[in-house]
């Protein structure tokens, strides 16, 4: 793990929620996502989604970030929790939030901000 990203998991209160995203894409066009929600180091969830056929790995990725947020807003007791810190393996799809993404995952992203 990046030293960076160590020390800014180390700063995380106890109560905040850490969400990991990771998603794929194979020259075969099969793509899978997946995600882990997290708090106080524990593992609180798990979740995966598998998309067929789908046009690039930023799409997957996308995927990933929305279902995963999807996953953390349906938690029972999130009202209780501190900060969400969102960790992607895909910094384009992160930069993309809230911006003008690419017209692929347009409607993914713009779910996606929260």
């Amino acid at each position: 793990m990046v030293p960076k990203v160590k020390r800014l998991i180390s700063s995380c209160s106890p109560r905040d929620v850490l969400l990991y995203t990771d998603g794929s894409h194979a020259d075969d066009g099969r793509s899978g996502a997946g995600w882990v929600i997290c708090l106080n180091g524990t593992a609180l969830r798990t979740g995966r989604t598998v998309r067929r056929p789908i046009s690039t790995a930023f799409d997957a990725e996308a995927f990933t970030l929305r279902d995963g947020l999807r996953d953390v807003l349906s938690l029972p007791a999130r009202d209780l929790a501190g900060k969400l810190l969102v960790l992607l393996d895909n910094q384009s799809v992160g930069d993309a939030v809230g911006r003008n993404p690419i017209a692929s995952s347009q409607s993914l992203l713009l779910e996606a901000e929260v």
